[in-house]
């Protein structure tokens, strides 16, 4: 029997993120059972340093600045969902506060032309409705952006997208439908209608980056569409250009060029995670890291000069691994372990996934995926030898759906 601990406990280590420069790893580890940020060099991966001492609910979800000295995270009180921004050192000292206490803060943006600010939305003023401002890492100063807010006639904005250099640049206003409307800001500050995402499509399309000197932005799209894909916006006339697609599911990851927001891959999921290069330099990435792991992955982290990154593992039996990718030399790519996030699992009897396709009463295809008990497959085909219990765990609305990996919950009930 496998302990649900193992299963369903807290990972050993998680979250790992690559410093601006490349030379630091962050990740998140208990620290007296509480998790914690821990920081270690990309030269001695065996001696990780504790950089926060936090005793309360732990910390789960943190950015590096640009500074390439300082973390930031996000920190509520006994659970109230006000979240404050902190500021950490990795060097050692204080931890700072940079928003006020009772108000929820959110990171909408970092920049490395802008190293010492961060941008975020912050509801101090009205709970409702999130302002936008510059933060200064170092002096703590607030410097307003944008003020948000509802009127009669007027409705807020609901999100906001910030570019390259840290400008505010989109606006995003829900409908009275449950549509959202896009805003364009111009420099001086005028906010101008570009398009409107139907109430249908708001779950699949979203903004995602903008590229180079900020004449378009990226985005997921599946407006006229049953999927989304990846489109290229004008960001003065909303005029779209698809990039990429698929022919079968949604376009659900893309690979941006960390200087310049260019996509270089997308990925989508149908059985499994597909991926499609969009230069030959990304497809030698691909090649290489498909050749190197026998799970699917996901790039979760790359380093300024885009020499390092950090890319996942996962599958069903191989637990949930996080390695370092050193491609300075693209003659001598090197892939490196960083950790495994449940290293007890690595012995574990955990059993294959088979994707499958059910024919459903309307005609559709139902995707779903088949984790069989231990021995009830001898030949190893994705069969049992003979009828076995069968549960079922449909997923939990209608745009979520089950994907093809670890599954704790699906490996306890087949263990």
């Amino acid at each position: 029997m496998i302990a649900r601990a193992d299963l369903f406990g807290e990972p050993v280590r998680q979250s790992a993120q690559l410093s601006p420069r490349g030379d630091r790893v962050a990740f998140i580890a208990p620290r007296d059972g509480t998790n914690n940020l821990w920081v270690l060099s990309v030269d001695a991966l065996d001696q990780a340093q504790p950089v926060t001492d936090d005793q309360g609910s732990g910390i789960r979800t943190y950015w590096w600045a640009q500074d390439n000295a300082t973390l930031l995270y996000l920190q509520d009180n006994a659970g109230d969902e006000n979240f404050r921004l902190y500021a950490a050192p990795i060097a050692g000292g204080d931890v700072r506060a940079l928003t006020p206490a009772g108000a929820r803060a959110d990171v909408l943006g970092l920049s490395a032309s802008d190293p010492n600010g961060v941008i975020v939305t912050l509801n101090a003023r009205d709970p409702a409705w999130p302002d936008v401002y510059r933060i200064d890492i170092t002096t703590g100063a607030r410097t307003l952006i944008q003020r948000n807010g509802n009127t009669a006639t007027v409705r807020g904005f609901s999100s906001f997208v910030v570019d390259r250099a840290n400008h505010l640049r989109l606006g995003l206003k829900t409908l009275q439908d449950g549509g959202q409307q896009v805003f364009s800001r111009s420099a001086e500050g005028r906010w101008n209608s570009l398009f409107t995402i139907p109430f249908a499509d708001t779950i699949s399309s979203r903004p995602l980056a903008f590229e180079g000197a900020g004449q378009s932005f990226l985005m997921l799209d599946s407006t006229d569409k049953d999927r989304a894909s990846l489109v290229r916006v004008d960001a003065a006339t909303g005029v779209k250009a698809v990039v990429g697609e698929s022919a079968r599911a949604d376009v659900v990851e893309v690979w941006l060029n960390p200087a310049t927001n260019a996509p270089e891959a997308y990925a989508a999921n149908y059985l499994r995670r597909d991926w499609r290069a969009l230069d030959p330099d990304a497809q030698a990435d691909l090649d290489f890291l498909d050749a190197q792991l026998a799970g699917d992955f996901t790039v979760v982290s790359r380093s300024n000069d885009d020499g390092r990154w950090i890319v996942v593992e996962d599958s069903p039996t191989t637990p949930t691994r996080s390695y370092l990718y050193d491609r300075t030399d693209r003659a001598h790519r090197r892939l490196t372990l960083l950790f495994r996030q449940r290293p007890a699992l690595e012995q574990a009897p955990l059993q294959r996934m088979t994707p499958i396709e059910i024919q459903a009463r309307d005609g559709l295809t139902l995707v779903s995926y088949l984790t069989l008990p231990i021995g009830s497959d001898s030949n190893d085909d994705g069969r049992p030898d003979h009828p076995a219990p069968l549960v079922i765990t449909p997923h939990a609305d209608a745009w979520g759906r089950a994907t093809f990996g670890f599954d704790p919950f699906a490996q306890w009930l087949a263990n």
